[in-house]
């Protein structure tokens, strides 16, 4: 038995859940895209929402700086880990990420 992810990254996941994102980073949900599994780099399009956010911290941790040739703030992936943990909602998420609903089936039938 096996199981396959088809996903660009999972930050789509992550930005399927535009309500809760958007609280976490402090932008309006409308920014968010409402097909994240559309868009070509997730990862990059969660930096430039963070450019946007109204929370410096945010923006602290999430952008890199321009000097550091990173593709994300230093704090990016602490950010992610307490989006996950605490706000993340997969099952909501699944409605807008059909491979996370596919996924998510998946996880089920293997506890059965």
């Amino acid at each position: 038995m096996h199981i396959c992810i088809a996903v660009r990254a999972v930050e789509a996941w992550f930005m399927a859940d535009r309500g809760s994102l958007a609280r976490h980073l402090s932008i309006p949900k409308a920014r968010i895209p409402a097909n994240p599994e559309q868009v070509d780099d997730p990862k990059r399009a969660i930096v430039d929402l963070a450019r946007q956010s109204r929370s410096s911290v945010v923006q602290d941790n999430v952008v890199p700086s321009e000097r550091s040739g990173r593709s994300v703030g230093t704090g990016y992936t602490d950010t992610m880990i307490e989006f996950v943990q605490d706000k993340w909602r997969p099952v909501c998420a699944s409605q807008t990420a059909p491979s996370l609903a596919r996924a998510l089936d998946r996880c089920r039938a293997l506890g059965k």
